[in-house]
Protein backbone atom coordinates (compact mmCIF):
# COMPACT_ATOMS: atom_id res chain seq x y z
CA UNK A 1 0.00 0.00 0.00
CA UNK A 2 0.90 3.32 -0.93
CA UNK A 3 1.52 6.07 2.20
CA UNK A 4 -1.69 7.79 1.29
CA UNK A 5 -4.00 4.92 0.99
CA UNK A 6 -6.76 4.74 3.62
CA UNK A 7 -6.96 1.59 5.73
CA UNK A 8 -8.83 0.95 9.20
CA UNK A 9 -8.89 -2.83 10.58
CA UNK A 10 -12.01 -4.33 12.51
CA UNK A 11 -11.44 -7.71 14.25
CA UNK A 12 -14.59 -10.03 15.04
CA UNK A 13 -14.83 -12.98 17.28
CA UNK A 14 -16.59 -13.10 20.46
CA UNK A 15 -16.44 -9.43 20.09
CA UNK A 16 -16.19 -6.52 17.61
CA UNK A 17 -13.38 -4.84 17.99
CA UNK A 18 -12.63 -1.35 15.74
CA UNK A 19 -8.55 -2.15 16.33
CA UNK A 20 -7.64 0.79 13.83
CA UNK A 21 -9.97 3.52 12.54
CA UNK A 22 -10.02 4.68 9.66
CA UNK A 23 -6.29 6.87 8.95
CA UNK A 24 -3.62 7.50 6.02
CA UNK A 25 -1.44 4.21 6.50
CA UNK A 26 1.71 6.51 6.29
CA UNK A 27 0.36 7.14 9.80
CA UNK A 28 -0.58 3.96 11.18
CA UNK A 29 2.08 1.33 9.38
CA UNK A 30 3.65 0.23 12.76
CA UNK A 31 0.17 -0.23 14.64
CA UNK A 32 -1.46 -2.25 11.51
CA UNK A 33 1.79 -4.95 11.53
CA UNK A 34 1.24 -5.10 15.25
CA UNK A 35 -2.74 -5.61 14.91
CA UNK A 36 -2.03 -8.34 12.15
CA UNK A 37 0.70 -9.88 14.46
CA UNK A 38 -1.51 -10.16 17.39
CA UNK A 39 -4.34 -11.80 15.56
CA UNK A 40 -5.85 -14.56 17.37
CA UNK A 41 -8.93 -17.31 16.71
CA UNK A 42 -11.29 -16.37 19.33
CA UNK A 43 -14.08 -17.78 19.80
CA UNK A 44 -17.56 -17.05 18.22
CA UNK A 45 -18.02 -15.31 14.46
CA UNK A 46 -20.13 -12.00 14.91
CA UNK A 47 -20.28 -11.05 11.41
CA UNK A 48 -23.10 -8.81 11.31
CA UNK A 49 -22.06 -6.48 14.21
CA UNK A 50 -18.58 -6.15 12.14
CA UNK A 51 -20.25 -5.02 9.01
CA UNK A 52 -22.51 -2.53 11.37
CA UNK A 53 -19.45 -1.00 13.14
CA UNK A 54 -18.08 -0.72 9.25
CA UNK A 55 -20.95 0.89 7.86
CA UNK A 56 -21.02 3.50 10.64
CA UNK A 57 -17.31 4.04 10.32
CA UNK A 58 -17.20 4.24 6.51
CA UNK A 59 -20.90 6.90 6.60
CA UNK A 60 -19.06 8.75 9.16
CA UNK A 61 -15.84 9.07 7.23
CA UNK A 62 -17.31 10.24 4.20
CA UNK A 63 -19.85 12.66 5.89
CA UNK A 64 -16.42 14.40 6.85
CA UNK A 65 -14.77 13.96 4.12
CA UNK A 66 -11.65 12.64 5.64
CA UNK A 67 -10.34 11.42 2.67
CA UNK A 68 -11.28 13.83 -0.46
CA UNK A 69 -11.63 12.07 -3.76
CA UNK A 70 -10.86 9.10 -2.64
CA UNK A 71 -13.13 5.62 -3.36
CA UNK A 72 -13.55 3.32 -0.51
CA UNK A 73 -13.65 -0.33 -0.48
CA UNK A 74 -14.06 -3.13 2.14
CA UNK A 75 -12.25 -6.42 2.39
CA UNK A 76 -14.40 -9.21 4.46
CA UNK A 77 -11.36 -11.77 5.57
CA UNK A 78 -13.23 -14.74 7.34
CA UNK A 79 -13.00 -18.10 8.15
CA UNK A 80 -16.32 -19.31 9.55
CA UNK A 81 -20.08 -18.88 9.49
CA UNK A 82 -22.03 -15.93 10.94
CA UNK A 83 -21.68 -17.72 15.06
CA UNK A 84 -23.00 -16.61 18.39
CA UNK A 85 -23.63 -18.05 21.75
CA UNK A 86 -27.20 -19.80 22.42
CA UNK A 87 -29.82 -18.09 22.27
CA UNK A 88 -29.78 -18.31 18.62
CA UNK A 89 -31.83 -19.43 15.68
CA UNK A 90 -29.50 -21.76 13.87
CA UNK A 91 -29.93 -22.34 9.98
CA UNK A 92 -27.12 -24.97 10.10
CA UNK A 93 -25.59 -26.64 12.84
CA UNK A 94 -22.62 -29.54 13.31
CA UNK A 95 -20.93 -30.84 16.17
CA UNK A 96 -17.69 -29.83 16.68
CA UNK A 97 -14.97 -30.57 19.58
CA UNK A 98 -13.60 -27.00 20.03
CA UNK A 99 -17.25 -25.82 20.99
CA UNK A 100 -18.79 -29.25 22.70
CA UNK A 101 -20.97 -29.36 24.03
CA UNK A 102 -22.37 -26.89 22.01
CA UNK A 103 -23.00 -27.40 18.18
CA UNK A 104 -21.22 -24.68 15.86
CA UNK A 105 -24.40 -22.96 14.89
CA UNK A 106 -24.68 -20.45 11.32
CA UNK A 107 -26.65 -17.82 13.57
CA UNK A 108 -29.44 -15.99 11.77
CA UNK A 109 -28.99 -13.44 14.18
CA UNK A 110 -25.05 -12.50 12.81
CA UNK A 111 -26.24 -12.72 9.10
CA UNK A 112 -25.68 -9.18 8.02
CA UNK A 113 -27.76 -9.78 4.60
CA UNK A 114 -30.37 -10.58 7.10
CA UNK A 115 -32.92 -8.06 7.11
CA UNK A 116 -31.98 -4.89 7.02
CA UNK A 117 -29.01 -5.67 4.83
CA UNK A 118 -26.50 -4.07 6.13
CA UNK A 119 -23.99 -5.17 3.52
CA UNK A 120 -26.32 -3.56 0.90
CA UNK A 121 -26.61 -0.08 2.77
CA UNK A 122 -22.55 0.02 2.58
CA UNK A 123 -22.78 -1.02 -0.84
CA UNK A 124 -25.29 2.42 -1.17
CA UNK A 125 -22.49 4.46 0.32
CA UNK A 126 -20.69 3.70 -3.00
CA UNK A 127 -18.71 1.34 -1.81
CA UNK A 128 -17.16 -2.01 -3.31
CA UNK A 129 -16.94 -5.17 -0.79
CA UNK A 130 -14.61 -8.36 -1.45
CA UNK A 131 -15.02 -11.31 0.37
CA UNK A 132 -12.15 -13.99 1.34
CA UNK A 133 -13.44 -17.35 2.24
CA UNK A 134 -10.74 -18.59 4.23
CA UNK A 135 -11.38 -22.45 3.93
CA UNK A 136 -10.08 -25.53 6.02
CA UNK A 137 -11.24 -28.62 4.40
CA UNK A 138 -9.56 -31.03 6.28
CA UNK A 139 -11.79 -29.52 9.43
CA UNK A 140 -14.96 -31.20 9.27
CA UNK A 141 -16.69 -28.55 10.58
CA UNK A 142 -15.65 -26.04 8.10
CA UNK A 143 -16.11 -28.30 5.42
CA UNK A 144 -20.08 -28.99 6.63
CA UNK A 145 -20.53 -25.09 6.56
CA UNK A 146 -18.51 -24.12 3.30
CA UNK A 147 -21.75 -24.88 1.25
CA UNK A 148 -23.40 -22.24 4.13
CA UNK A 149 -20.63 -20.04 3.87
CA UNK A 150 -19.88 -19.81 0.08
CA UNK A 151 -23.35 -18.78 -1.00
CA UNK A 152 -23.71 -15.93 2.07
CA UNK A 153 -20.28 -14.49 1.15
CA UNK A 154 -20.82 -14.34 -2.81
CA UNK A 155 -24.25 -12.40 -1.78
CA UNK A 156 -22.23 -9.86 0.55
CA UNK A 157 -19.48 -9.09 -2.24
CA UNK A 158 -19.84 -6.65 -4.91
CA UNK A 159 -20.42 -7.56 -8.22
CA UNK A 160 -18.64 -9.56 -10.50
CA UNK A 161 -18.02 -11.94 -8.60
CA UNK A 162 -15.19 -13.33 -10.20
CA UNK A 163 -12.97 -10.08 -9.09
CA UNK A 164 -14.88 -9.72 -6.13
CA UNK A 165 -14.80 -13.21 -3.67
CA UNK A 166 -11.90 -15.21 -3.51
CA UNK A 167 -11.09 -18.87 -1.60
CA UNK A 168 -8.59 -19.21 0.30
CA UNK A 169 -7.37 -23.14 1.07
CA UNK A 170 -5.79 -22.72 4.79
CA UNK A 171 -4.73 -19.22 4.46
CA UNK A 172 -2.30 -20.55 1.70
CA UNK A 173 -2.51 -17.80 -1.36
CA UNK A 174 -3.96 -15.00 0.86
CA UNK A 175 -0.73 -12.89 -0.01
CA UNK A 176 -1.91 -13.54 -3.78
CA UNK A 177 -5.61 -12.89 -3.40
CA UNK A 178 -5.18 -9.34 -1.06
CA UNK A 179 -2.32 -8.76 -4.36
CA UNK A 180 -5.05 -9.28 -6.65
CA UNK A 181 -7.49 -7.13 -4.38
CA UNK A 182 -4.90 -4.65 -4.45
CA UNK A 183 -4.55 -4.80 -8.26
CA UNK A 184 -8.27 -4.53 -8.78
CA UNK A 185 -8.78 -1.80 -6.35
CA UNK A 186 -6.12 0.48 -8.27
CA UNK A 187 -7.17 -0.80 -11.33
CA UNK A 188 -10.80 -0.02 -10.95
CA UNK A 189 -10.07 3.67 -9.65
CA UNK A 190 -8.15 4.66 -12.31
CA UNK A 191 -10.27 4.27 -15.10
CA UNK A 192 -8.68 0.86 -16.51
CA UNK A 193 -5.58 2.13 -16.47
CA UNK A 194 -2.24 0.22 -14.62
CA UNK A 195 -1.42 1.84 -11.66
CA UNK A 196 1.70 3.94 -11.71
CA UNK A 197 4.86 2.51 -10.30
CA UNK A 198 5.32 3.40 -6.65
Amino acid sequence: MGGLSGIGIITFGDIAINQLPLTYYKDSKTQVAQVINELQPNGYTKTRDAMEMAYDELKQSMEDDDFPGYKYNLILLTDGVPEIPPPRTCIAQTNDPNTAPLPRCFAVEQDPTQSPDITSEIKALGVDIYAINVYSPDYPSDKFFFPYLTPLLEKIASTPTDTHYFVSINGANLSDVLQSINSSICYNNLNGQPAPAQ
